[in-house]
């Protein structure tokens, strides 16, 4: 399988395209751990056509921290707040618009946390 992928900048929020183009090669009596993967394509092909092409792609989110600036990053958990991040960071849980306004990109309902998020810790002051 070939993969393509391309990534347009340096830093801050972005999305990588990734695509691929494979030949699916018919091989149904070879047991493998993608069985099912292969009883779907086998499914899928008309008439008496035994290889043929598979295409597919993504666009997935990533974000790169900005070029000097030392950080720290935070990834949420479920259950997690701008003002618990605040308090664990900072030791006040009031600096949650601090830790918001650092990633008005990533965060965009300060009431909404989505698991998985990167958040940026800005430098105490």
């Amino acid at each position: 399988m070939n993969i393509n992928w391309r990534f347009p900048s340096v830093q801050g929020e972005d999305k990588v395209h990734v695509g691929f183009r494979n030949e699916y090669r018919w091989h149904p009596n070879e047991p493998r751990i993608t069985q099912c993967v292969h009883q779907a394509a086998d499914n899928l092909r008309t008439g008496r056509a035994r290889n043929y092409w598979q295409e597919g792609s993504a666009e997935v989110v990533l974000w790169l921290p900005r070029l000097g600036t030392p950080s720290r990053f935070h990834v949420t958990k479920q259950g997690d707040t701008l003002s618990g991040i605040a308090q664990r960071y900072f030791g006040n849980p009031n600096r949650w618009q601090d830790v918001h306004a650092a990633n008005r990109q990533r965060i965009t309902d300060p009431n909404r946390l989505a698991v998985g998020t990167i958040v940026e810790i800005p430098q105490a002051r």
